[in-house]
C-alpha cells in the first residue's frame, strides 16, 4: 500500500471559511473510487522543516544553544496566528545542496535554512525538478555574507526552491520576515491521508462536502 495526501479549503455561501469539519463530512474518491482517509489536520496548520547549520563557523547567535533559543522564538511568533503550527529540526553539516535536497523531498510547507554558506558541495543540475516540486525555502543568511560565492549559492538555493533570501545577522528582523512571510502563505486547513495500492498509476482526486 502506498500513502497519498489530499487537502482542501471550504467556505459557507457568503465565502466565509469553515473549520473544525470533521472526516465524516467529506466525501473523497481516487480515481472516481471512494477513499476511506484519515484527517490529518482541520484548520491552517503549517508545517515547517528547520535546517540549521552545526559547522563552528556559523555566528553564536546561531550556534549550539542559541541556535534552539532562535527556533524557540520563532515557535512562539508563528503560534500567536497559527497554534498548531508544527516545527520539525534538522542539525546539518556543511553540504548546503545535499541537505537543501533531502529537505525538497518532504511533505512540509516550507523550508528554513539557516547557514553561513561554507558550503562542501555543489549545485548539481539534474537535482533541479526535485527541488522545485518541493516545499519553497528561505534561506537565512546568518552573517549577511558580502562573499560574492557565498551569496550566489543563497540565491541558487532560493531561486530552485521558489524561495528567498534573508539576510540574517539581526534576529528581531529575521523572526519578523519569516512571520510575514509564512501568514501570507495559502495554508490549507483540511489535510487527509489515504492508500492505494497503484503507486504509478495517475491519480484523479475529488475532495467534496458528503451530503448525505
Amino acid at each position: 500500500y502506498w500513502k497519498n495526501s489530499t487537502n482542501g479549503t471550504t467556505s459557507d455561501e457568503n465565502g466565509n471559511f469553515v473549520e473544525n469539519l470533521v472526516a465524516s463530512d467529506f466525501s473523497i474518491t481516487d480515481n472516481k473510487n471512494q477513499v476511506a482517509a484519515l484527517m490529518e489536520s482541520n484548520r491552517p496548520t503549517p508545517r515547517v522543516l528547520l535546517l540549521y547549520d552545526t559547522s563552528l563557523s556559523m555566528p553564536k547567535e546561531y550556534y549550539d544553544k542559541n541556535m534552539e533559543v532562535f527556533i524557540d522564538a520563532l515557535h512562539q511568533r508563528i503560534i500567536q496566528k497559527y497554534p498548531a503550527v508544527f516545527i520539525e529540526r534538522w542539525k546539518t553539516p556543511s553540504e548546503l545542496f545535499t541537505w537543501l535536497l533531502k529537505a525538497s523531498r518532504t511533505d512540509y510547507d516550507l523550508i528554513i535554512y539557516a547557514t553561513d554558506g561554507d558550503n562542501s558541495d555543489q549545485y548539481n543540475p539534474n537535482n533541479e525538478q526535485t527541488y522545485r516540486n518541493g516545499p519553497p525555502a528561505i534561506i537565512l543568511d546568518v552573517k549577511n555574507t558580502d562573499s560574492k560565492h557565498k551569496i550566489e549559492s543563497f540565491e541558487k538555493m532560493a531561486e530552485v526552491t521558489n524561495g528567498i533570501v534573508i539576510p540574517a545577522k539581526d534576529q528581531i528582523e529575521t523572526l519578523n520576515v519569516v512571520t510575514d512571510y509564512i501568514e501570507k502563505m495559502d495554508i490549507p486547513p483540511y489535510v487527509f491521508t489515504y492508500y492505494t495500492t497503484e503507486p504509478t498509476k495517475s491519480h484523479i482526486v475529488s475532495v467534496g462536502i458528503d451530503k448525505n
